[in-house]
């Protein structure tokens, strides 16, 4: 998605220390970059919405209703704003792969199934997936009801040597 469409922002955050990250207090995104103009108009949002500018593991932690492993490293965050006006994010960490199992089964996600579908370019594109996987992926997701439905899909890659990349994006549902 293009920064500029649709008057969309995005912010991305990347991960300094997993440590700094995953810790349930808040602390500040790092290096954070500008797509857009900074600031978006928002009428009255759910309290689950984060604004578009929330890129912490701590943030993402409360809207999606899951824990990032405290061993994760690598852990990336894009928050952004989707045409419909609501928040969704894009978070992608790497773990281990018995880690990355109990993430879907500790999290409501409905436990880890095998992706039966090819990694094409749509797929890459929606969870933000780089390269391949040396095994075939597995996957898993539900909706959490809070003040605000919230549909977590994750995607699980595996690029060898016992690691696994989480891929999770979680947006906020209208209806």
């Amino acid at each position: 998605m293009s920064a500029q469409r649709s008057g969309r922002i995005r912010r991305t955050a990347w991960g300094a220390a997993a440590l700094a990250l995953v810790g349930v207090v808040a602390v500040g995104g790092c290096g954070r970059s500008d797509g857009g103009t900074g600031r978006t108009s928002r009428s009255a949002a759910p309290s689950a919405a984060p604004s578009p500018t929330a890129t912490t593991a701590a943030a993402v932690q409360r809207f999606a209703s899951v824990t990032i492993p405290a061993g994760a490293t690598d852990v990336r965050i894009v928050a952004q704003t989707t045409a419909q006006d609501t928040p969704q994010y894009q978070v992608r960490f790497t773990t281990t792969e018995k880690q990355a199992d109990a993430f879907c089964s500790g999290n409501q996600l409905g436990g880890p199934l095998v992706y039966a579908r090819s990694l094409d370019a749509a797929t890459k594109k929606k969870y933000g997936i780089e390269g391949g996987s040396k095994q075939k992926p597995r996957t898993c997701g539900s909706v959490v009801n809070g003040s605000a439905a919230v549909q977590r899909d994750v995607l699980v890659t595996y690029p060898g040597g016992g690691k696994a990349v989480v891929h999770l994006v979680a947006y906020e549902l209208r209806g």
